[in-house]
């Protein structure tokens, strides 16, 4: 539920406040930042620097998205993912040459 609303400098900016229970159970309270375009608002999930300092300090921190939290993942795990990309690719090309040497095909 939405617990305040502080708007921005111009009107088409908001902080949002809400609160409810996790799947878990668990009570939480989190913040948002919603632009207005058109009539409709919507939640902006990629925020800079520059807009996270305008949060409120009695507001609590922005929960990121689950998008943003696989980007960070894969971002940070990108070169352990690369290294298993090759090293799989590299074990199909040597399985696929001693199949050829040996005259038959790998499935």
């Amino acid at each position: 539920s939405v617990k305040a609303v502080r708007m921005g400098e111009g009107g088409d900016v908001a902080w949002v406040m809400t609160s409810g229970v996790d799947t878990a159970g668990n009570p939480f309270q989190c913040s948002n930042l919603l632009r207005k375009q058109g009539e409709v608002w919507r939640q902006d999930n990629h925020l800079k620097e520059s807009e996270l300092a305008t949060l409120p300090p009695d507001f609590p921190p922005v929960t990121p998205s689950f998008e943003v939290k696989m980007a960070d993942y894969v971002d940070k795990m990108q070169h352990v993912l690369r290294d298993l990309e090759t090293t799989s690719f590299l074990i199909g090309v040597e399985q696929g040459i001693k199949d050829s040497q040996q005259g038959t095909e790998s499935p």
